[in-house]
């Protein structure tokens, strides 16, 4: 057989996907994963920051911290970890894992008592970005 390698458009992008979750799902290990969302919203009850997230095992990930512009530095995104980390720890989670981007929040996770495991750097004519992968360890 002989295989053409391609770019990937919306379509295979989808398969792609689907096909790795069909394979996931098989695994016995993913069975136990659940999702660990949170949401804070202002006095009209509008969407002003969130966390997704998801635990399995003794392992929580967060996927991804979002806060608006507006709210930032004001401690709302340390209110998220901190709820994430309790939810987390009544799930039995043991450690708490994330990816961060230098332009994004790896000082505000070291500050949360996360510890970097290890980096990428990417350099470049318009890119000097660093990718962070940390940890924190549950009492």
């Amino acid at each position: 057989m002989v295989w053409r390698i391609d770019l990937a458009d919306e379509t295979a992008q989808r398969l792609i996907d689907e096909g790795l979750n069909r394979y996931n799902i098989e695994s016995e290990a993913l069975h136990d994963v659940e999702s660990l969302c949170l949401k804070a919203v202002d006095d009209r009850g509008v969407l002003q920051a969130g966390l997704k997230g998801r635990t399995w095992g003794q392992c929580a990930e967060v996927e991804q911290l979002w806060v608006d512009a507006r709210y930032r530095r004001q401690g709302l995104g340390s209110r998220l970890m901190l709820a994430f980390e309790q939810s987390a720890t009544k799930r039995s989670c043991k450690n708490i894992y994330l990816t961060t981007l230098s332009f994004q929040a790896p000082g505000f996770y070291l500050k949360l008592g996360f510890e970097e495991l290890a980096r990428v750097e990417a350099h470049g004519r318009h890119l000097d970005i660093v990718k962070f992968w940390m940890i924190k360890r549950l009492r």
